[in-house]
């Protein structure tokens, strides 16, 4: 499985375990099954996956027709849009297999083997028809049904962002995605690849990662790919090959 985990931290904290009695979780349609959540976490800790859904919805149109750029203008983004007067647009539709499977595995082995639930966000819907990880325009080709799918998953997530800052006052966020570069999983923290393979990355301090809470405390050099960074953990708990990590970061030096 080729995972990508897009991590953000909101507020960087220690998890809080506070012990529970482990029970199934049980999920919950959002609009019209566009997605499903949990939102009776236990923990500070959030899993969502937007692009793992395969419900193709007869009424609401792909979203293959209706992006345009015309002279002197942005990618406009409008269902209804036969571009005539512009140069077509074109949204990514590919769906990231497994990762929605990847996401429930996640939190059923945290409930199993540490009694505690994470608060999950799930797209249902197919990325042909509503994209949750992009602006709402790109998103949904601004069709109503589309946009209200958009907003269902939106609206859950930032429950659950709330729930956490309003209880634990702090916590992670993992975005969860697939990708086709190769065998390993891909830490993503916002900095493009052309950043991440500098040897010094205390030079790419002007460029806003997602994870600047816990960075803040250390070098960035090792927050990202040190001894303590997420690739190296997940090395080092022997869960494949993970990039940016101390691992690879020895090996391209």
């Amino acid at each position: 499985m080729l995972v990508a985990f897009y991590v953000t931290y909101f507020v960087f904290a220690s998890f809080c375990f506070d012990g529970t009695q482990e029970e199934p979780i049980q999920y919950v349609d959002g609009y019209r099954s566009s997605c499903k959540f949990y939102q009776a976490g236990t923990f500070n800790l959030i899993l969502s996956a937007p692009h793992g859904g395969s419900i193709m919805p007869t009424d609401v149109p792909d979203r293959t027709q209706g992006g345009c750029r015309r002279p002197g203008s942005y990618c406009t983004w409008r269902y209804d849009d036969p571009c005539l007067d512009g140069v077509p647009c074109i949204a990514t539709t590919v769906q990231d297999s497994l990762v929605d499977q990847l996401t429930e595995n996640i939190a059923a082995e945290l409930n199993t083997t540490f009694n505690k639930k994470p608060y999950i966000v799930i797209g249902k819907w197919s990325r042909k028809k509503v994209d949750f990880n992009r602006e709402i325009n790109e998103a949904t080709f601004n069709h109503p049904e589309a946009i209200s799918a958009y907003q269902s998953y939106h609206t859950n997530l930032q429950y659950a962002i709330d729930q956490v800052k309003q209880l634990y006052g702090n916590g992670l966020l993992i975005d969860i995605h697939g990708h086709g570069e190769g065998n390993f999983t891909m830490v993503g923290c916002l900095l493009y690849s052309s950043l991440l393979n500098r040897d010094d990355l205390q030079s790419t301090l002007d460029t806003l990662t997602s994870i600047e809470q816990i960075c803040s405390l250390s070098n960035r050099t090792e927050c990202i790919r040190g001894q303590t960074s997420f690739g190296t953990v997940f090395e080092r708990n022997e869960l494949g090959i993970a990039y940016p990590s101390r691992h690879i970061n020895d090996e391209t030096v």
